[in-house]
């Protein structure tokens, strides 16, 4: 059946609650019925209002008279049955935030007597917002029935019949028998559709209050079978405009026809047979359009339909970076990396050149790589272009700046008091490069270090490299192109100094690593029983190694970076004991944060849990956190589409959001939202095979087969999981999203009540 045009579909939702819609029985319209206004009220989650008789109130009760016994359904993210009580009166309380309808109904012996209200429960500080109405009117409603059937076949054929102006649709039955029960009054109109027959419109089928109306029997006859074809632009792919010419070629026979998108031809006129028609799409993007057509004998043909991409717009995330996004090079000889996307169709040309306007640039095919000669300024400029297979092109050239200058190659032991300067740079480590133990190495905003094939950063003393936004300092591979794991990365000795931090977490004195950027090494950093402050740095497409970042042993604070793209089995892999990780956006590794113990699985030696706080774990595709050890408090943070495509079915860590398959852990106040598996029956976004778990005042709001799962045995597990919003209150819900002992007699039995109604306060990251 085709879909309803946009005017006949539910009004969106808002985040307020102001001059709702009231929606008569099939949805028809809207009409101010309450004779108070609507709003949010004093008592949160709660929805109340009085059921009043309407206009045509009989058998005694007058209009606008209360309706005690009136019977309602609420429906939507609460779901309750209510009768209203002596005054006509009904209350709901603990509702949740979000859309609803309310449906009343009352018998008289004029007939039924109904309403339906759709609106929102809004969203306040104080969690979901109240619900007021004044009186709700009930209207007498009618009642249409008919037969419909197909020519030269007995009944007994599914047809679909759709009350238009309501939305509403019905099967015939085995007699080809239809009803629609309940309907206001007003004047309607009726599509009867069955696939390969001409679709029938009934119109100005009239219903007046309580009436019952009984339609002629309908008969839908085949369609003919037309031979020939839509052209969109001549039999174009994909046009560059959304107005296009739409063109029949062979319909022979054909008197008329009508052109229609998706919503169907319902309310489409016939229109005299020419050679070509004008069309113009809603949107970019995979589009059809489809056409009907009249015989000469007077029987409607079977649609045909064609496909076109339309795309009017130019290549997003245009990007121009030298030897892979360096500012300062040694040679004027470079390699052009070249980026741009295109939502509906290649990139196929760019112009590259050295001067703003690109004069003197030609265009040619789109490439990623470009070798290129810079230009003889000083700071030397680069310019590029991009256009679609469309001809859509980029409003403006895409520029990056480099600075040209000699240079500074290091390797071995440096000298105890070393100063790198951007001026000097780049320097190019050459062999394995070491602070020793007492010296210090300091290297200023703007600073790049490039790195040679596994050459690395030894941190036996101590390093302070401190960037700013403006000028950040770059630990990278030497080579023009690079693949992750080009180099070792930077490490930091059990010997190195400590950062020392006041009380406020702002730095004082020892190592620290500020707006850096790490990307190509084998392991971007590891901290050795060390403790260096890591602070809003950047640590991407590093690879071929067990972690981007191995914090092992340390009570490092970790504030503020970005850990994004690696293609290390972890994005972080941390020994879960006095680290903290705060502030950090982890996205797109594999498995985003693995936190692991010593052999007990326990901190020992006085150390407390580690706290990750504050963090946003995105689009990890494997895991977004997994607790193998160790004591952790997992707080206030946001674990969104993280996701598997594939799963190893018995495997421990099979949550796509977090696994705790060891260690003590508290998970509170977390968002987890859109995490997503395969559609397996494994599949969780919150997995527990062992270790002592608290999950409480979190929200779930997933998109696999389970919220939260137990892998079992679930030897030695200790869970905790009550007090949190799982998005709806209704227990057979929540029970469905569970797999525990009631799956799988070798598991416990998951204690998830009491619920919240609503999200806690303060929920995800801050």
């Amino acid at each position: 059946m085709p879909s309803l045009p946009d005017s006949m579909r539910s009004p969106p939702r808002t985040g307020q609650l102001v001059g709702l819609c009231v929606v008569m029985v099939l949805g028809l319209g809207c009409s101010a019925l309450s004779e108070e206004e609507p709003g949010v009220v004093e008592e949160p989650g709660v929805i109340k209002g009085r059921i009043v008789m309407g206009g045509q109130g009989t058998s005694g009760i007058p209009p606008g008279a209360q309706v005690p016994g009136a019977r309602c359904r609420l429906e939507g993210p609460t779901i309750q049955d209510l009768v209203t009580d002596e005054d006509g009166k009904f209350r709901v309380e603990d509702v949740r935030v979000g859309r609803y309808v309310l449906r009343c109904s009352h018998p008289t012996l004029a007939g039924v007597h109904a309403l339906q209200q759709a609106f929102d429960v809004p969203s306040t500080k104080l969690g979901p917002g109240g619900v007021v109405f004044g009186k709700l009117p009930l209207e007498l409603v009618g009642l249409i029935e008919g037969i419909a059937h197909l020519e030269g076949q007995e009944p007994g054929s599914v047809i679909t019949v759709m009350l238009v102006e309501g939305s509403s649709s019905q099967w015939t039955n085995s007699q080809g028998r239809f009803y629609f029960r309940q309907v206001p009054a007003g004047t309607y109109s009726l599509s009867i559709y069955y696939p390969g027959h001409a679709t029938l419109v009934v119109n100005d089928v009239r219903v007046e209050p309580g009436q019952h109306v009984t339609l002629p029997t309908q008969t839908l006859r085949p369609e003919v079978p037309l031979y020939g074809q839509l052209l969109v632009n001549g039999g174009a792919k994909a046009v560059s405009s959304r107005t296009v010419t739409v063109s029949f070629e062979g319909f022979e026979g054909a008197t008329h026809y009508k052109l229609f998108g998706p919503n169907g031809p319902f309310d489409k006129p016939w229109t005299p047979m020419t050679a070509s028609a004008s069309w113009t799409f809603a949107s970019d993007g995979p589009q059809s359009v489809s056409a009907s057509f009249l015989h000469e004998n007077g029987r409607e043909s079977l649609p045909k339909s064609a496909s076109v991409i339309v795309d009017t717009q130019p290549p997003l995330e245009a990007r121009l970076l030298v030897n892979g996004g360096r500012r300062r090079v040694s040679s004027r000889e470079v390699v052009l990396s070249l980026s741009a996307v295109d939502t509906h169709s290649a990139v196929s040309e760019m112009k590259v050149g050295n001067d703003p306007l690109l004069a003197n640039a030609q265009w040619e095919p789109f490439s990623n790589t470009r070798a290129w000669t810079l230009s003889d300024d000083s700071p030397t400029h680069v310019y590029a272009t991009f256009r679609d297979a469309q001809g859509n092109e980029l409003p403006a050239p895409v520029s990056t700046t480099v600075t040209v200058s000699p240079e500074t190659q290091v390797s071995g032991t440096l000298a105890l008091d070393t100063r790198w300067s951007e001026e000097a740079s780049p320097y190019v480590v050459t062999e394995d490069l070491v602070v020793p133990v007492g010296g210090r190495l300091t290297i200023d905003p703007g600073t790049e270090v490039l790195f040679r094939e596994n050459t690395r950063l030894l941190v036996q003393g101590q390093l302070v490299a401190r960037g700013t936004v403006a000028a950040p300092i770059l630990f990278g591979a030497e080579a023009p192109v690079a693949l992750p794991g080009s180099w070792r990365g930077l490490t930091f000795a059990d010997s190195s100094i400590d950062a020392v931090l006041d009380a406020s977490d702002q730095y004082v004195s020892g190592s620290v690593l500020e707006h850096v950027e790490v990307r190509h090494a084998t392991t971007a950093l590891t901290l050795q029983s060390s403790s260096p402050l890591v602070s809003d740095s950047t640590f991407h497409h590093n690879g071929n190694g067990t972690d981007a970042l191995l914090l092992d042993q340390s009570r490092a604070l970790v504030r503020n970076n970005r850990i994004e793209q690696n293609t290390t089995r972890h994005g972080l892999s941390v020994y879960a004991c006095d680290a903290r990780l705060v502030g950090n956006v982890v996205a797109d590794n594999n498995i985003g944060l693995r936190l692991h113990g010593n052999v007990q699985n326990q901190c020992a030696f006085g150390e407390g849990p580690a706290h990750i706080e504050d963090n946003h774990f995105l689009r990890n595709s494997h895991s977004a956190i997994h607790v193998q050890g160790g004591d952790s408090v997992i707080r206030h943070n946001d674990l969104l589409e993280n996701f598997r495509d594939a799963i190893t079915v018995g495997g421990a860590d099979v949550g796509t959001a977090l696994s705790v398959t060891g260690g003590t852990v508290v998970v509170e106040l977390n968002r987890f939202k859109d995490n997503r598996g395969p559609p397996r029956a494994s599949s969780s976004a919150l997995s527990f095979a062992s270790g002592s778990v608290r999950v409480r005042n979190n929200t779930l709001m997933n998109a696999t087969t389970y919220d939260l799962r137990l892998v079992p045995p679930a030897t030695g597990l200790t869970l905790e999981a009550t007090g949190n919003d799982w998005s709806t209150s209704i227990r057979e819900s929540i029970e469905a999203r569970v797999w525990d002992g009631k799956d799988d007699p070798r598991l416990p039995r998951i204690d998830f009540m009491p619920l919240l109604n609503a999200p806690p306060t303060g929920v995800g990251a801050r």
